[in-house]
């Protein structure tokens, strides 16, 4: 079998929250499988997500309120999706914003080495969602 090459089995990308909008019909399953290798499909879980989320709301929203901070939390809050849906990229971009003000702690509990090594996390996923928005 000379030549051929052999693709890896590529499994399909965890279910997305019901709040998050899903991701346009117009991308391709490849970009989709990208994203999701990349990490721009996945939200963390709740302990990490409330904290990041508090402190974007606390430290950054009120510099930068470029959202309505009360829809965007009650949406997330409703888990069923029923409040609306949200875009993943804002999603991704408000993780990354509050990861700089979250407690070490909650970092190191979520496997971060220190806010830098999150910070490095969370810009990937923003920038490869932004990429493919």
């Amino acid at each position: 079998m000379l030549g051929r090459s052999l693709s890896p089995v590529r499994r399909p990308p965890p279910p997305l929250p019901n709040w998050v909008k899903p991701l346009p019909n117009r991308i391709e399953s490849e970009d989709v499988e990208f994203l999701w290798r990349k990490g721009a499909l996945t939200i963390p879980d709740n302990p990490l997500r409330d904290e990041l989320l508090g402190c974007f709301t606390e430290w950054v929203y009120p510099w930068t309120p470029m959202l309505d901070i009360n829809e965007f939390l009650r949406t997330i809050s409703r888990e069923d999706g029923s409040n609306g849906k949200l875009s993943l990229l804002v999603i991704q971009a408000v993780m990354f914003a509050g990861v700089g003000f979250a407690d070490l702690q909650i970092l190191q509990q979520a496997g971060f080495q220190s806010h830098k090594d999150a910070k490095k996390h969370f810009f990937k996923k923003t920038k490869v969602s932004w990429l493919k928005h």
